[in-house]
């Protein structure tokens, strides 16, 4: 673990445990754009991985955000393992991956499930969704957006101590000299990011530097005690944001150009009259619930649930739950990159011969 202050309230943060738990999902999620363990890991290895826990692999690829909901319980302040008294950071990290195995599976069933789903869906509904198959049909309408299907959810709510024991013999196994260089490889930037970073909150406060890194404009905006900032090896996403007391952001420290699937995949994504319909809204108008970009359109919510997903595979569209909302927005980043690979691919000169 390693902790670095860059000003007052906002601290640069990395864990072992939080790349590893980045990397298991990242192996899994083959839609994943950020593939920093390629240049660490023998791919035929990673296949044999993949081959070895299938149930691990269907089950992250049900999820939301396909199996970083197992960060909540280190950012959900639920004890104080790595209690700082000087920072005042209660980062619930752990001395090692056993210890967190067993602290999770030591927690009861709906407790485990009221944090790892972020703690929208109360202890209660959860417990009686275990024992009541009618009371599980309630909890997946009502929450549809936590697991792909219902089937998903329920095998996942049956199966969690094979779950977890999966996910971690997984972790285990990725454990050795190629993950250590993707450690040394943080190690060796975070200086780097610390006056990148010192710089920028010259200018920008902490909230909206985090923006700026996730290209998207938040709805949840504390106000927070105090911002960590955790440059990733391993995450498959951009940036994702955890928000308590405090805001912790992850974000890759790998920077990616966009490619030609990259704007393929794009041109694909907004070729449909409604998805560009969609972006033209969010565009214009900002940040928009479903129901609304639905009414705009003119479509039903679940036509529009179907585009949402075309546009979220391409990178393009961010999505952020407030309470029992979920607010869509264009990933201003990506739409930049998009914007500027078209303007130098449409504008090059041909050779003279």
């Amino acid at each position: 673990m390693s902790l670095v202050e860059i000003k007052k309230d906002c601290y640069l943060y990395h864990s072992r445990n939080i790349e590893l738990i980045n990397l298991v999902v990242n192996i899994f999620f083959d839609e994943g754009k950020n593939k920093g363990f390629k240049e660490f890991y023998d791919l035929n290895f990673i296949e044999g991985i993949k081959k070895r826990y299938r149930f691990l692999y269907e089950m992250l690829n049900e999820l939301q955000n396909k199996g970083l909901e197992l960060l909540e319980f280190i950012f959900a302040n639920m004890g104080s393992f790595n209690y700082n008294e000087k920072t005042g950071l209660l980062i619930n990290d752990f001395v090692s991956l056993n210890e967190y195995e067993k602290y999770l599976l030591d927690m009861n069933p709906e407790t485990f499930f009221h944090i790892f789903f972020g703690k929208y869906i109360d202890e209660n509904s959860i417990k009686e969704a275990l024992q009541d198959s009618c009371k599980l049909t309630q909890l997946y309408e009502a929450n549809s957006s936590v697991s792909k299907s219902f089937l998903g959810l329920k095998t996942l709510l049956d199966n969690r101590e094979m779950f977890i024991k999966d996910f971690f013999s997984c972790a285990t196994s990725l454990q050795g000299t190629e993950f250590d260089n993707g450690l040394k490889y943080i190690d060796d930037i975070l200086e780097r990011e610390k006056d990148k970073l010192t710089k920028a909150l010259q200018k920008d406060r902490p909230l909206e530097m985090s923006q700026l890194i996730m290209g998207k404009t938040f709805r949840n905006r504390g106000p927070y005690n105090k911002f960590i900032f955790m440059p990733s090896v391993f995450l498959p996403f951009k940036a994702i944001r955890f928000f308590y007391d405090d805001q912790i952001l992850i974000y890759s420290s790998f920077k990616s150009e966009m490619t030609r699937i990259d704007a393929v995949n794009v041109l694909k994504a907004i070729s449909d009259e409604s998805r560009l319909g969609i972006i033209e809204i969010l565009c214009k108008d900002g940040p928009m619930i479903g129901k609304d970009l639905a009414q705009n359109l003119n479509i039903a919510t679940s036509t529009l649930s179907h585009h949402i997903e075309q546009l979220k595979s391409s990178g393009f569209i961010n999505e952020e739950r407030v309470k029992n909302s979920k607010y869509y927005s264009v990933n201003t980043n990506s739409l930049d990159s998009f914007i500027k690979y078209l303007s130098e691919l449409l504008k090059q000169k041909p050779k003279k011969i």
